[in-house]
């Protein structure tokens, strides 16, 4: 996400923060300090309206065409891109490992940019106020103040981005990470005069900086954000420092219709084209559009924009009682923000009651007692006392079932996706916590019902260890009296240290340090790595050698077979192609997901190591693997198995683990 073109954003970067600073160094110097509120009701009265328009356009459209599982989603980031946070919104959704990844695909991602501007817009008049300020109070002139004052915000911010800022994906959202640019343009900005003398080069430099604003914009150059902008952005100030009146220069070529057409109306096709592409992508089920597709897209957003501009972009720009007084300005302000913040707030809040209604709901579930209307993977048992179990229901060599009519909803509810991720309540020992980072919860414990405990196990990995053990295996914990600690961290299974690199390798090594700490009477683990919408499935990095390490120091290791995995979003599957049969959803061919021979069966040879495969206790009817089984879905995204679908698990898998442990 870092590496991504940077042509569009930085060039905007540049033209709002020179044009913005150009004007107030000018209004400053004729003796006039602009009020805030002046400069805020022109500012936003120009950029809300439309802003508002195109938001609640695309969430209605988003509701009609996106799986309800993004609807929570879409409302939160339609109330974030109306009150200007959305690249914020964006920032918590690409830091968050265990976040649906839809977030950042949204038809609404492309305003983090409007918002981190509107951020600017208010922050920057205070500025700009405190340098003039200054400079009349040291009697110094206005321009040199306030181009120093930004030349050091400039190298402040690209410091800080080069030496502190986080290293990952949501730094492209982050404002503190683009602050510099905005702050370039604007010294540019207040050092204009003093290189105009530069004047006689300036046809030159302009075309200069329009060839390389073309090179940028069709060849990925350098990562972003970072100093390598600072090429676009100066190539777009020469061409706003000389603006040449010669029929041959730059700004004459741009200046040639429909250019200044296409610019009148770039704010709304900025808008739209976002939402229309990936609107479109979504009702066609594709994840690219054909040239042709392409070329429609780009006309209809075209169209979309010019409705846009002269039904509310104009009127709100030119209307004569909008700018008779900055009172008018500020009302078309306030009330476009309401007009779209008030909606989205309801929505969300009929989302939230909706979700929490489901969830009050599932008493026998979060009880961890099989519901007749929701048995999930119980279906499978043949030792389960279910109405539902396997042994009743007929299957057949082709995994078709005699269909069990459930009435109720399939689980979990689309609108409480955040509520299906497992977790232990206890917090970690002493030891725990001076090792690993308990703010996350990565360091748990579960405690059995009896203070007596029989033994302890040690469940450690990554977001797949969480889903397809914690849940599983409390029935045999409260069955033998057994406790259990469990590390994990999203996207880091456990192998040898020496396999991997950065967080994970430091956690791999705390927990052979804690382990040495510690008597565990077993290691819980999952074993291989299954391989999205493939049947390449391989040993989980360094675990032959982690395994051997663990039976050296007499500790049996059990591992757990991974569920499959996908490029596409199972429980949009299952939402999409709902069935009150025993399974629907998507139908997975069980070949293309999983190979015949199971990864650590040469482990099992040769070490104390046992490995349980659900497979076919849970995931797969013969050759069938279904998304959603016993009117539960069995995923909560394209690789994760839900809590609901894992407490389910729970009698078959437990009963699996008391065998190997012997207890």
């Amino acid at each position: 996400m870092a590496h991504r073109l940077p042509i569009g954003v930085d060039a905007f970067i540049m033209i709002s923060a020179y044009l913005m600073t150009s004007s107030f160094v000018r209004r400053s110097e004729a003796g006039r300090m602009p009020f805030f509120l002046e400069r805020w009701a022109n500012t936003f009265k120009r950029l809300l309206p439309p802003l508002v328009v195109t938001v609640f356009a695309t969430v209605i459209a988003s509701f009609i065409i996106l799986p309800r599982s993004r609807w929570v989603e879409q409302t939160i980031q339609g109330f974030a891109s109306v009150t200007y946070w959305q690249n914020w919104r964006l920032v918590s959704v690409a830091a968050d490992y265990y976040a649906n990844d839809s977030g950042l695909a949204s038809p609404l991602q492309h305003l983090w940019s409007m918002s981190m501007q509107g951020q600017v817009f208010l922050l920057w008049p205070f500025l700009m106020t405190l340098c003039v300020l200054l400079a009349r109070r040291k009697r110094h002139l206005i321009r040199p103040v306030v181009c120093a004052a930004f030349t050091l915000l400039t190298v402040a911010s690209l410091m800080w981005l080069l030496t502190a800022a986080p290293d990952d994906a949501s730094i492209y959202f982050d404002t503190r990470a683009r602050i510099w640019e905005f702050s370039l343009g604007s010294a540019i900005a207040a050092a204009a005069p003093w290189l105009r003398h530069l004047r006689p080069w300036g046809r030159l430099m302009s075309w200069v900086g329009l060839v390389v604003l073309l090179i940028y914009s069709l060849v990925s150059i350098g990562t972003y954000p970072g100093p390598m902008a600072a090429v676009p952005m100066l190539a777009v100030s020469t061409i706003l420092l000389f603006p040449s009146k010669s029929p041959r220069s730059a700004a004459a070529f741009l200046s040639t219709r429909p250019l200044p057409n296409l610019g009148d109306i770039s704010y709304a096709v900025y808008l739209v084209h976002w939402p229309i592409f990936t609107l479109t992508l979504a009702a066609l089920g594709q994840h690219r559009l054909t040239v042709v597709e392409g070329l429609l897209a780009i006309a209809v957003s075209i169209v979309v924009a010019v409705v846009l501009t002269r039904a509310v972009d104009d009127p709100a720009r030119k209307g004569r009682w909008v700018n008779a007084r900055t009172r008018n300005k500020a009302i078309v302000a306030l009330a476009s923000v309401l007009a779209g913040a008030v909606p989205l707030a309801a929505t969300y809040w009929t989302l939230h009651v909706k979700a929490q209604d489901d969830l009050m709901n599932l008493t026998d579930l979060q009880n961890n007692v099989v519901s007749e209307t929701h048995p999930g993977a119980t279906i499978f048992d043949t030792s389960s006392e279910s109405t539902y179990s396997a042994s009743d229901s007929d299957a057949t060599t082709d995994g078709n079932m005699q269909p069990v009519v459930f009435d109720e909803d399939p689980l979990p509810s689309p609108f409480a996706l955040d509520k299906q991720w497992a977790s232990y309540s206890n917090p970690c020992d002493a030891d725990g916590q001076r090792l690993f980072n308990t703010d996350d919860g990565s360091c748990r414990t579960y405690a059995a019902d009896d203070q007596h405990s029989e033994g302890h196990i040690l469940i450690a990995g990554d977001s797949h260890a969480e889903q397809m053990i914690l849940t599983q295996v409390s029935m045999f914990l409260d069955a033998a009296q057994w406790n259990a600690t469990a590390v994990l961290q999203g996207g880091c299974s456990w192998g040898m240290p020496d396999s991997y690199e950065g967080t994970c390798q430091e956690r791999n090594q705390n927990l052979l340090d804690y382990m040495d700490m510690h008597d565990f009477d077993a290691v819980m683990l999952v074993s291989t790595a299954a391989s999205p919408d493939s049947p390449d499935e391989s040993l989980v990095s360094g675990l032959e050698d982690l395994v051997t390490y663990l039976n050296e120091r007499g500790i049996p290791v059990v591992g757990v077979r991974d569920n499959l995995r996908s490029e596409q979003n199972l429980f949009d599957c299952s939402d999409s192609n709902p069935t009150d049969g025993t399974y629907g959803g998507c139908l997975l061919e069980r070949a293309a997901y999983f190979p015949d021979a199971d990864p650590t069966d040469q482990l099992s040879s040769s070490l104390d190591f046992t490995q349980i495969d659900m497979t076919d206790q849970a995931f797969c009817f013969d050759q069938v693997c279904p998304t959603l089984i016993g009117n539960i879905s069995v995923y909560l995204d394209d690789n994760h198995v839900t809590l609901d679908y894992a407490k389910t698990m729970a009698p078959a898998f437990s009963r699996k683990v008391g065998e190997v442990l012997g207890a």
